[in-house]
């Protein structure tokens, strides 16, 4: 993350935040279930370790040293020339959820798609049942053998989609698209066109 432009300034929320925001009114035409949530980046603890190991995000450029990782926020960057270190910023709750919506019809998930937060039965239920859904998919399974891939809590179902993302995108699939911009917050998400076009039609007829 870098810090919004003065238009859209705020030490609190992003405009890709609140679009995302299950309780807002633009997650809710989305149908963005329980369990899927985007808080505004002050409210996520996770940022401050990021700041201490990667130096973003970037608060105010005035106090930045040099970063050695480039941050990617537009689908421009070409990050597979070998050359440099590069991250981005990945939503793994959102990410699943786009990824499996269409596909999981289990009824567990007919009001909740809660799958971390807590050890209730349904809950751990929904983490094992996402595991089985994203190791059957195709293209994960071109990417990596599912059979010596063990997924044990919610901790590593994140870390584990974070990488299938960041993996997509080194591949140059167009499986995975960085929504958003320098502006307004990005994440590398699965490419879902209706969810896309609707994002960019809210950061951009606005301004």
């Amino acid at each position: 993350m870098l810090p919004i432009d003065e238009d859209n300034f705020s030490l609190i929320i992003r405009k890709i935040e609140r679009f995302f925001n299950r309780n807002g009114r633009y997650a809710k035409k989305l149908h963005i279930p329980e369990g899927i949530s985007t808080l505004g980046f002050s409210s996520c603890p996770h940022w401050s370790i990021s700041q201490y190991l990667f130096g973003y995000p970037v608060i105010n450029p005035h106090f930045c040293r040099n970063i050695e990782f480039e941050l990617v926020m537009d689908n421009e960057v070409l990050i597979n020339n070998g050359v440099g270190h590069y991250i981005t910023e990945i939503h793994p709750a959102l990410s699943m959820w786009i990824l499996l919506k269409d596909i999981i019809d289990d009824p567990l998930f007919s009001t909740s798609w809660k799958y971390k937060g807590d050890s209730s039965v349904n809950t751990k239920k929904r983490s094992h049942i996402i595991v089985e859904y994203l190791f059957s998919l195709e293209f994960v399974q071109d990417y990596i053998d599912v059979a010596v891939v063990s997924i044990a809590t919610d901790d590593e179902l994140d870390a584990f989609v974070c990488w299938l993302m960041g993996r997509t995108l080194f591949e140059n699939d167009s499986r995975a698209r960085i929504y958003g911009d320098r502006s307004n917050g990005s994440f590398l998400l699965p490419y879902d066109e209706k969810i896309y076009n609707k994002l960019n039609s809210y950061l951009y007829s606005s301004n």
